[in-house]
């Protein structure tokens, strides 16, 4: 009897510490962190998920209003570019046609001074052919200077080449009687007669006096 009384008074004891004990543990639990604790899932109340859903989609038709509005008016910018770029395009055809006109004409007016640069061109080599038959005349007609006045000192020479809208003239005086006379004695003189020719001595009066 007594051993089963001491059973239950030990039971009894141990009891009456075990909350005790389970609230040490909770306490030691609590103050520990690293230890972690579950707490007890709970539903919310259906109110607050229509709201969480109204919510939600108001948010996402915002986005989505703003993703087509963005959308929208970048293709505005873009219509707006191909619109400029078309106007563009339609004034360097234009600008395209106006350079292929003028082109034309110039050709056409090319055409038509063709035949006057070719008579300049020609001139341009005849005033240097003439230009180097005056160098070569001028030579000759020094030289005949120094033999004139080398053969006959009395008589006066005086030559003179002047060059005036691409014509030479050449003024010559010697004395009519000496020019008759040595005309068929000197050669220089009958080569400068010769190079006179007829209209050449009638100018300076020497074809009666000669003939």
């Amino acid at each position: 009897m007594r051993g089963r009384k001491g059973c239950i008074m030990e039971t009894a004891k141990a009891t009456a510490a075990a909350p005790a004990a389970e609230e040490g543990l909770q306490q030691a639990v609590k103050h520990d962190p690293a230890v972690e604790t579950a707490e007890e899932a709970t539903e919310p109340a259906e109110a607050d998920i229509n709201e969480l859903c109204k919510d939600m989609f108001n948010k996402m038709a915002v986005y989505l209003t703003g993703e087509l509005t963005a959308t929208s008016e970048d293709y505005k910018l873009l219509e707006n570019m191909n619109k400029l770029t078309s106007l563009k395009y339609l004034e360097m055809k234009d600008i395209a046609i106006n350079i292929s006109r003028n082109l034309k004409d110039l050709n056409q007016k090319y055409a038509g001074l063709q035949p006057y640069l070719e008579q300049i061109n020609l001139i341009e080599e005849q005033v240097a052919a003439l230009e180097q038959a005056a160098y070569k005349l001028d030579a000759y007609s020094k030289k005949l200077g120094r033999y004139l006045s080398n053969s006959f000192p009395h008589v006066l020479l005086w030559q003179q080449f002047s060059q005036a809208s691409n014509t030479v003239v050449l003024n010559l005086w010697v004395p009519v009687g000496v020019l008759a006379y040595n005309s068929q004695k000197s050669k220089p003189v009958y080569q400068l007669l010769e190079f006179l020719g007829v209209e050449g001595q009638k100018y300076l009066g020497l074809h009666d006096v000669i003939q």
